[in-house]
């Protein structure tokens, strides 16, 4: 007994003439149930795997102190997808939204500024390698990323490193990094 009704399986879903009606039907019950729960973690739980029984194929997206957000395998997509944000604030009631629908569509690639050509996500890493000893003394390393970018870290007794976000574009070998003081990129 998951205490959702078949109404609410996967199945359901799919056949539905409205299935945003039918999520807001299910983002109803499930805010029910958190806000009348002795312990709305144990609750969520118990929601999830309801639903898990009723075909739903959930797996942890992400989680926070207050919310945790449930959806389809996005590694293996299906045609429709499930979101189920489920929150529970200290200074408020907790609640449910639900999301029923086709996955998006991909964003477009971002195109290389120097030969347009699409560019795939990627990072720069630089490793600061410490010597270990007690007695090494901590050196800064400063790496400017963008005109006006500063990141500095330090290496003495133990290594250290950064690791940024970017772009790269394998028709001109370009690597392009954000620049977070102007609005675009910097290679």
């Amino acid at each position: 007994m998951t205490g959702l009704g078949e109404q609410y399986s996967r199945r359901s879903f799919e056949n539905a003439t409205d299935s945003a009606l039918l999520a807001r039907k299910l983002a109803e019950l499930v805010s029910d149930r958190l806000r009348r729960a002795s312990d709305v973690r144990t609750e969520a739980r118990v929601i999830v795997a309801g639903l898990r029984a009723l075909g739903h194929n959930l797996f942890s997206w992400d989680r926070s102190i207050d919310w945790e957000t449930w959806g389809d395998d996005y590694a293996k997509p299906e045609a429709t997808r499930i979101l189920v944000e489920l929150r529970f604030p200290e200074d408020d009631e907790p609640s449910a939204n639900v999301h029923f629908g086709p996955w998006p569509k991909p964003a477009p690639a971002t195109p290389c500024p120097r030969c347009q050509n699409p560019m795939s996500a990627t990072f720069l890493r630089i490793h600061g390698v410490g010597h270990g000893h007690v007695a090494s003394r901590e050196v800064n390393v400063e790496v400017f990323l963008g005109k006006q970018d500063p990141r500095t870290f330090s290496v003495g007794q133990g290594s250290r490193g950064l690791q940024v976000p970017g772009l790269w574009c394998p028709s001109c070998a370009g690597l392009w990094l954000p620049d977070t003081k102007q609005v675009g990129w910097t290679g």
